[in-house]
């Protein structure tokens, strides 16, 4: 049997740490990306790993187009690595049409992902297998808050409706209730308790068999000033004795969901050592280039389980440790820019860096690409900085 790898996703680092995850491994996939942008402009589809080109306009077409380019009706299964949310949901959904010719991630039951990626469900979950959850409602659409914990932080209910885009801290009830009124986009928004944090961490995995086995190699460790987000400079360590009780009930969350394939979950421990959980990506994780960097190259694991139980095990046993500091190169500037870190903490973690969002030595195409299409938002960006000065 002869078993290809499709990676499907945006025009984001996240598909191109996975492209040259398995590209380091010896494996070339095909490469859909899922954009109206032009062809010409993916900085992922330039890199030198990319067996073949996909390219649809809308999530619509995605279904089609593999159906078109990969149901030949041989003997042979496709193995599937999606990056974002929306893509995962959506091959999930039609599970029972694409099993016959593609091997992806889930739970095996149609639809199902789609339950687990709703934040509710997640807490619920969460809470069963005995994980801190801060202090969430959720508001519906034209409601106002009164009385709630503050400060707080606002979020979409479900990773597939509106991502980072409804973040907000909100200091009391009237600056909530400002934010909630001028939301119109979406039915509900989760209000959750902002913890003061100590840190923010992730463990960057794959799970086997439904949680027969999960690998979970280290926890990436992320120290953000404004709380928003986890896509910032961070460092990939090994985790000590004070993670044991959290690994395991991340272990017990993943097998209550009998999720099978790559995955990011994502915690804060507050200034007292109490661990929260905050939410699990069914997904590969953006910053996972971290895990491949430091001995663990867990697309390459996910293949091989899929392909050959022995060579799984082997490289499983051949993978080694070592910490990885880690900076998405072009975001990071843009926080420098805007004031978030100085100048002199973003060109210290730059140079401490070990591995980059899109720049790779030996395949340094998709980063010239990027910059490329980034250089007018970054000119502008370093010239408001200059001028602030």
């Amino acid at each position: 049997m002869n078993n290809n790898v499709i990676v499907i996703g945006s025009d984001h680092h996240n598909t191109l740490g996975v492209v040259e995850s398995l590209g380091m491994a010896g494996i070339s996939p095909y490469v859909i990306i899922v954009s109206k942008n032009m062809v010409s402009r993916s900085f992922v589809l330039k890199s030198k790993y990319c067996k073949d080109r996909g390219f649809s306009t809308t999530y619509d077409d995605l279904i089609s187009l593999l159906h078109k380019n990969f149901d030949h009706g041989e003997n042979e299964k496709h193995i599937v690595i999606t990056t974002n949310d929306q893509t995962a949901s959506l091959l999930d959904n039609h599970l029972d049409e694409l099993s016959s010719f593609l091997l992806l991630s889930g739970t095996g039951k149609q639809g199902e992902l789609e339950h687990w990626m709703d934040k509710l469900n997640m807490i619920e979950l969460a809470k069963a297998v005995g994980m801190n959850i801060p202090e969430t409602i959720t508001v519906k659409r034209g409601e106002t808050v009164d009385d709630f914990v503050f400060p707080c932080i606002t979020k979409s209910v479900s990773t597939l409706k509106g991502a980072k885009s409804n973040l907000r801290i909100c200091r009391d009830a009237n600056e909530l209730n400002a934010f909630l009124s001028r939301q119109t986009q979406y039915d509900e928004i989760q209000v959750q308790q902002f913890i003061d944090k100590d840190f923010e961490y992730q463990f960057i995995g794959c799970s086997i068999d439904g949680g027969r086995e999960i690998i979970i190699p280290g926890r990436a460790h992320i120290v953000r000033p404004n709380g928003y987000d986890n896509n910032f400079h961070k460092e990939f360590v090994k985790n000590d004795d004070s993670f044991n009780e959290v690994l395991d009930k991340a272990k017990a969350f993943i097998r209550q969901t009998r999720y099978s394939g790559l995955f990011s979950m994502e915690f804060l421990r507050d200034k007292g050592g109490t661990d929260y959980f905050l939410e699990m990506n069914f997904r590969n994780d953006g910053g996972a280039i971290c895990v491949t960097a430091s001995g663990t190259n867990l697309p390459y694991l996910w293949y091989l389980s899929q392909t050959d139980n022995t060579a799984f095990q082997a490289q499983l046993d051949a993978s080694t440790f070592t910490p990885v500091v880690y900076t998405p190169i072009f975001h990071y500037f843009y926080c420098m820019t805007s004031g978030e870190v100085s100048f002199k903490e973003w060109f210290r973690n730059n140079r401490r860096s070990n591995q980059f969002s899109t720049y790779f030595s030996d395949d340094t195409a998709p980063f010239w690409q990027h910059l490329k299409n980034e250089r007018r938002y970054l000119l502008r960006a370093l010239a408001h900085y200059l001028f602030r000065l």
